[in-house]
């Protein structure tokens, strides 16, 4: 079922809305276009939102646009919806001021619009006539004869001749004074891009900002730059030299053995010097394109590498030999490759040096995991400087001291089968001591001095046993005890 829309609430309460549909009255009407936004009078569907269909009349109407009929009234003025507008009266049609398409009426002056001419065209034979005196502050332009009795007093412009056929003859006119343009602005020009003069002759030119005297081109103004450009994709050449854009150029044909043309630059007794926040291009080529010159600096295509000429050819990337087979690079990763006869033999960087063998000073001698003394019967010095201390695996070797770094057995070990540990030494060897309560959780063969039972004793797997047997051991009180009794028997 469709919705039937109503008003709600008192007639004439504040805000009176529409919620649901469009307003009709007596179909035509009244339209209130709730939901267009559009009112119509005589219409139920206005195309403007306010439409009203019919005459009507007010006191005062305010538009930006009016249209009665063939005629539209806007804030331009008034023109025709389409086709002519007609002024018809019976009586005098009067107005101050009236304009055609490109006239203007106004007083006793016709005037052009929008920079059109104005064109006096009589109909078939007929001529234009001024029967007084004319005064025109513009410009004349016949295309036929103009025949002057009298003289002729020219305050602009004179324009003699229209076609390339026009001669013009001062064979019997004498200049007596400078020909000078009655203006300050340079718009004139002598010739044209396509009638141009021949030759001229004169001592000194003047053009613009720059002066052509005898055998010097300069500027005018004192510090002022000279510009020279050539149109498009020209050159400007000089001698030898094609300069183009920003590029200066030498002839040659520019192929290997072929000739080429040297740009010097001679500053004399002073220096030469590139300014700039950018960078130099040095010349760029492969090794079949290399001149072999006396300080020569180039870019070689095939090597990638800035060289430099002298006797030969030397590459600036790193340190080279002449043949390219031995050098040092610093490369991308900040570290340094040593090649030798075209192999890498060491590489540094900031933690370590790893090198295939290293000599230092003929004594030592690291070759991969060996340390040696490089002349026979030599010793191997590993000496710490002031209290610092040698560092070997877990042993740290502090003056005549070997430390074992870690909680952990220190074992000194035999090579083979029917090897043994020697002590070189007439004075002793001094073994772990301590009392009985301090022996350790012993280990099969593990040795020490018990200063509680005066003896030394070892760990058999199960027991520490005295190592001199079960009848072979004395107390340290009872040799005392025997020291007393042979010394006083022996006297």
């Amino acid at each position: 079922m469709a919705q039937v829309a109503r008003i709600s609430g008192p007639l004439l309460a504040a805000n009176l809305q529409r919620t649901q549909a469009n307003l009709s009255v007596d179909t035509d009407l009244l339209f209130i276009g709730h939901l267009t936004g559009k009112i119509g009078v005589r219409t139920a569907t206005p195309s403007t939102e306010l439409n009203i269909t019919g005459q009507h009349s007010a006191n005062h109407y305010y538009a930006d646009r009016l249209t009665g009929g063939n005629i539209k009234i806007d804030t331009t003025g008034a023109s025709s919806v389409v086709g002519n507008i007609i002024l018809n009266s019976q009586g005098i049609i009067k107005t101050d001021k009236l304009r055609t398409e490109n006239l203007e009426f106004n007083d006793n002056t016709i005037g052009s619009l929008s920079n059109a001419n104005i064109v006096l065209s009589p109909n078939g034979a007929g001529t234009v006539e001024f029967r007084t005196n004319t005064q025109v502050q513009g410009n004349i332009n016949a295309t036929g004869n103009i025949t002057i009795p009298g003289n002729i007093s020219v305050g602009g412009t004179i324009n003699l001749g229209d076609q390339a056929t026009d001669t013009i003859d001062f064979d019997f006119l004498d200049f007596t004074q400078d020909l000078v343009p009655n203006s300050t602005t340079g718009l004139h020009n002598l010739g044209s891009a396509t009638k141009i003069w021949n030759n001229i002759n004169t001592a000194k030119a003047n053009i613009g900002d720059i002066e052509i005297d005898n055998d010097y081109i300069s500027t005018s103004t004192f510090n002022n730059n000279m510009f020279l450009r050539a149109n498009g994709t020209g050159s400007i050449l000089l001698h030898d030299l094609e300069f183009n854009g920003h590029n200066i150029k030498t002839e040659g044909t520019g192929a290997p053995g072929g000739s080429y043309e040297d740009i010097q630059f001679t500053p004399g007794s002073e220096n030469l010097t590139i300014s700039s926040v950018q960078a130099l291009k040095v010349p760029v080529g492969g090794e079949g394109r290399r001149p072999n010159l006396n300080r020569d600096v180039r870019y070689n295509a095939d090597t990638n590498f800035f060289e430099l000429f002298s006797t030969a050819y030397t590459p600036l990337r790193g340190i080279w030999s002449e043949d390219r087979q031995t050098y040092i690079l610093a490369n991308a990763g900040n570290d340094f490759s040593f090649v030798t006869n075209g192999s890498t033999t060491a590489t540094l960087n900031s933690t370590e040096l790893s090198t295939i063998k290293l000599v230092s000073q003929d004594n030592v001698s690291l070759d991969g995991n060996t340390i040696s003394s490089a002349s026979t019967n030599a010793d191997i010095q590993l000496t710490a400087n002031g209290t610092g201390v040698v560092n070997i695996a877990n042993f740290k070797i502090e003056g005549s001291t070997i430390h074992n770094t870690i909680a952990q057995a220190f074992q000194v070990s035999k090579t083979g089968t029917t090897g043994y540990i020697h002590f070189d030494s007439t004075i002793g060897a001094v073994i772990p001591a301590g009392s009985t309560s301090q022996r350790p959780a012993g280990i099969i063969g593990q040795t020490r001095f018990n200063t509680q039972l005066a003896y030394v004793e070892t760990f058999d797997g199960t027991i520490w046993s005295n190592i001199a047997g079960a009848g072979g051991g004395i107390t340290l009180d009872y040799m005392d005890e025997l020291v007393n009794i042979y010394t006083i028997a022996l006297a």
